[in-house]
């Protein structure tokens, strides 16, 4: 990413600080530029960019102080940058100017779609599970529901058919007629 006026300090700048001899303010821009990136280049991850204006690294360089300040800004950014998890992908960015004023962070984060599409689909197979043991519950408590009244039915039949045959053997057929249930 290109961002007007800033350098990124892991991209473009490779070996060793070839003027650390002779001193940081002796040294040209780019042999500073090379230092900064070899002592910071361990302090972030791929998604942590650290973005330094040719005016930041001039400050840095004639100011011990602001170069210290910097570099602490990025062990900190280093630690405190959120990390991406299995949905999405978080990348930040520290702006480093030529002033402490002129120094923010922002982040942002990229969606994994495949990890969501794999996430909606684990909630759809627990969904459809719990769908099916609803299911399942419902049809054992209707076949219970069943068999009682099936039950039900039968005691009231064998009921009906003790008080016919009471009803036969004291000799009234009427009465025994009308009980209902299966006749003899």
């Amino acid at each position: 990413m290109y961002i007007s006026g800033f350098t990124s300090v892991g991209t473009g700048y490779t070996g060793s600080a070839q003027g650390i001899g002779r001193g940081k303010k002796n040294m040209s821009l780019e042999e500073y530029k090379s230092y900064i990136y070899a002592k910071i280049s361990g302090a972030y991850s791929k998604d942590n960019m650290v973005l330094i204006s040719d005016e930041g690294y001039k400050a840095m360089r004639d100011d011990p102080e602001y170069e210290k300040w910097v570099m602490e800004q990025v062990g900190t950014f280093s630690r405190t940058a959120p990390k991406s998890d299995r949905n999405r992908t978080y990348h930040s960015a520290l702006f480093v100017g030529a002033t402490k004023e002129e120094c923010r962070s922002e982040c942002w984060y990229r969606r994994d779609k495949a990890a969501e599409e794999k996430q909606r689909q684990e909630k759809r197979q627990v969904r459809l599970l719990r769908k099916a043991k609803a299911e399942k519950k419902a049809r054992y408590r209707r076949v219970l529901a069943e068999n009682a009244l099936k039950k039900a039915q039968k005691e009231r039949d064998h009921q009906n058919s003790v008080f016919r045959d009471q009803l036969y053997a004291e000799k009234n057929v009427c009465a025994a007629l009308s009980v209902k249930g299966k006749y003899l």
